[in-house]
């Protein structure tokens, strides 16, 4: 399981059966967490909410639903 820890107020939490690090944003003070496992090692973890926002692709799929349907028009019309 291991704990969390606060880069600015020092602050642990335990975490609980089931919960993952990257469950948590940050601190209640708004400082950085760190995880740490049962051993006292710091370890990276990947957030599960990100804040970054899902690149939009939908342009570049309507452009090539766009090209593949005109090239198959245009093979139908020139053959």
């Amino acid at each position: 399981m291991g704990y969390l820890k606060c880069k600015s107020c020092g602050g642990r939490y335990d975490l609980l059966l089931g919960e993952l690090p990257g469950e948590f944003e940050s601190c209640q003070c708004g400082g950085k967490l760190e995880f740490y496992d049962n051993h006292g090692h710091k370890r990276g973890y990947p957030p599960i909410y990100p804040n970054v926002e899902p690149k939009n692709n939908s342009l570049l799929v309507k452009l090539v639903i766009f090209l593949v349907v005109a090239y198959a028009v245009f093979q139908v019309v020139a053959g």
